[in-house]
């Protein structure tokens, strides 16, 4: 593994997007291609695992639609591609109904990238992926989910596995969901009234509800009434939250390396993660136990646990408070996998 930042041999110039799974990575260029390396037991690279169980080197992958791809997303081992028409792709394991297949089909395994024929009528701009399944939103701010049940992270109010997008409602009914955040087994969802809504797992204290509560199938609302300010991006890893607002503070919640020294490894209510003076953060990701924050000067910092060199600080230590990640030139993108994390420079 690298456990400092080192370049992919691709022409960062030409990617657009890219989405890191479990031991595997998918990129796209500006045009419509495909690029993926890594781990692909269940196809979740686009191609058939019989032929190909692991990519070791960077491959294209035959696409059938022409248009530029808008966002990728990666779960555990599965994926989906959402291009400029509007179209949904997905690819890998169904087992739980993850890629949007009806799985009465016996379709456990989709070994390409298959468009999604039965997909509410509307224009959708953001594709999400936890562990198991998968969330859409729309333009007009409704949100979509499907596959594995267990903790509740569709959030249609059932534990049975669910094969194709049904719509979030609830309390999301008569809110408009600017976008949606997972990355494990919990989802929150922001509205454009300032609301944060949340629903699955939250056994370490995610949703801000009582604890004796493990499990949540149906959005409930998470009280960020002492962020006094406009948030603009929800984060989710595994055990933690973060939330940043349009000043350029993080916010964090939960339980781990949270960014509040090594002292603090638990919250119960959203705690301010201290930068360095002036700096302002522009975006915010993280993925199972490790965060990343992008400053509106192109600056990257990390935090969490080291392992396997993710965080960029020359080995595998973790880090309580964040570090600043040196990049030989500014970041324009920050993405994070459960075992290593990408930038677009």
């Amino acid at each position: 593994y690298s456990p400092v930042p080192s370049l992919l041999p691709v022409d960062t110039h030409q990617i657009s997007s890219l989405a890191i799974g479990y031991n595997f990575l998918i990129l796209a260029t500006h045009g419509s291609n495909i690029l993926v390396t890594g781990l692909n037991s269940y196809s979740q690279l686009g191609l058939p695992a019989s032929k190909f169980p692991t990519v070791e080197d960077t491959r294209m992958v035959e696409f059938s639609n022409d248009f530029p791809i808008q966002q990728i997303a990666c779960g555990r081992a599965h994926s989906l591609i959402l291009t400029t028409d509007n179209k949904v792709y997905s690819a890998g394991s169904n087992v739980f109904g993850q890629c949007g297949v009806d799985r009465s089909s016996q379709e456990l395994a989709i070994t390409k990238f298959t468009e999604l024929a039965s997909l509410p009528k509307a224009t959708f701009k953001q594709i999400c992926c936890g562990l198991d399944h998968s969330l859409l939103v729309t333009t007009e701010g409704q949100v979509f989910s499907c596959g594995i049940n267990s903790d509740g992270q569709t959030g249609l109010g059932k534990h049975a596995y669910i094969s194709q997008f049904n719509r979030v409602e609830g309390l999301l009914s008569n809110k408009k969901i600017i976008h949606v955040a997972t990355s494990a087994d919990t989802v929150l969802a922001l509205a454009d009234d300032n609301s944060v809504y949340g629903w699955g797992d939250t056994e370490y204290g995610l949703l801000l509800q009582d604890k004796a509560v493990m499990q949540i199938s149906l959005p409930v609302r998470v009280n960020m009434d002492c962020i006094n300010e406009k948030i603009i991006q929800v984060a989710i890893g595994g055990s933690f939250c973060l939330a940043c607002t349009e000043t350029g503070r993080v916010y964090v919640w939960g339980y781990g390396a949270l960014g509040l020294g090594k002292e603090m490894v638990e919250c119960e209510k959203p705690q301010l993660v201290r930068f360095p003076e002036d700096v302002r953060i522009k975006k915010i990701a993280c993925s199972i136990n490790h965060a990343i924050a992008l400053s509106d000067t192109g600056n990257i910092y990390a935090w969490g646990r080291g392992c396997l060199g993710k965080l960029g600080n020359g080995d595998d230590a973790d880090v309580y408070t964040p570090y600043h990640v040196p990049l030989e030139y500014p970041a324009r993108e920050i993405y994070c996998g459960p075992d290593h994390t990408a930038v677009i420079i």
